[in-house]
């Protein structure tokens, strides 16, 4: 097993600022033992809806992880704590907001790097690393990158 196992998780969430200009993001990359490989933070420019700032959160996180695609060839597990989200990448839920279709179709195309990707709803509690960390993402004053 250990890090080479062909099986990632990768947790991905965003926060919101108050003013809903900045939006926090984060990813945590485990292997299949559960060991974190990877975590970072960033901040993207708003505004932004939280379901806009999930699926940002979500592009972001799979631009950043694509190095272990070519190196590996993982199944990537996705672990979202939005269930609209994850209903509209499983298709059982419609995107009907243009901004909102924006960013999903930019997931789906990124989704498509990874062969076997599958997105799994899970509740906030199991995503506390994550969320922590784009909280603190908001915190702290890193690159600003604009959507």
């Amino acid at each position: 097993m250990g890090i080479w196992n062909p099986e990632w998780y990768l947790y991905v969430d965003a926060a919101i600022d108050e003013g809903h200009a900045r939006v926090g993001v984060a990813l945590v990359l485990r292997n299949a033992v559960g060991q974190v490989w990877r975590w970072e933070k960033a901040v993207i420019q708003g505004p932004m809806t939280s379901n806009e700032a999930e699926y940002a959160a979500l592009v972001w996180a799979l631009m950043r992880v694509e190095r272990i695609r070519k190196l590996w060839r993982p199944r990537l597990i996705v672990h979202l704590d939005n269930a609209i989200v994850v209903s509209q990448l499983h298709g059982t839920a419609a995107v009907r907001h243009p901004a909102l279709r924006h960013w999903y179709l930019q997931a789906r195309a990124w989704a498509q790097r990874f062969p076997g990707i599958s997105f799994v709803h899970i509740p906030r509690h199991q995503n506390m690393l994550a969320h922590a960390l784009a909280r603190l993402a908001l915190q702290e004053e890193p690159d600003v990158r604009r959507h």
